[in-house]
């Protein structure tokens, strides 16, 4: 709640209560979702370098329990992060590892996703029909993502179109 209603300072508080908990009782898992949940904060702080240590952790913790869902899922946020600061190369390779697994984990929501964040990332480093193509690709899998991210993603293919001059698709 705190970190929905923007008082993250007060969520980063409660994420490291948890976190240590989870430290005293050795639960990995509740560990790797505390240090993602503290890093999602920090970054909506601007806090990005520190950010990226907690999602590092996190997904350090998720692959030594094997939860690939939340490998994927920060793999996805790392990306953010990279993307943000520019280090599209390096954010692909983030996104190429999430989709991999969400792929052999047939998990088409992060399909979806994963798709969806390589297109952007294609769109910020100038290839638009790239990033178009992977977004074609993303909209196979529109009716596994919820209704607010399907309208995004809706949304980023028609603007790509207009930006790509291909103003007919974009009306389609």
């Amino acid at each position: 709640i705190y970190e929905r209603t923007n008082r993250l300072e007060k969520a980063i508080s409660f994420y490291e209560k948890c976190l240590n908990y989870a430290k005293e009782t050795k639960d990995t898992i509740l560990m790797a979702q505390q240090f993602s949940n503290i890093g999602s904060a920090l970054f909506k702080l601007s806090k990005t370098n520190e950010a990226k240590k907690y999602q590092e952790l996190a997904l350090k913790n998720y692959r030594l329990k094997g939860i690939n869902r939340g490998v994927s899922q920060t793999s996805l946020r790392l990306a953010e992060l990279l993307k943000s600061q520019k280090k599209f190369n390096e954010a692909l390779i983030k996104v190429d590892s999430a989709l991999a697994i969400a792929i052999s984990n047939e998990s088409k929501d992060l399909i979806c996703e994963s798709l969806y964040q390589k297109a952007k990332i294609f769109k910020l480093k100038g290839d638009k029909s790239k990033s178009i193509s992977v977004l074609r690709e993303c909209h196979s899998y529109l009716k596994y993502a919820n209704p607010s991210f399907q309208l995004s993603i809706l949304i980023e293919l028609a603007e790509t179109y207009e930006e790509n001059k291909q103003i007919k698709e974009a009306l389609e």
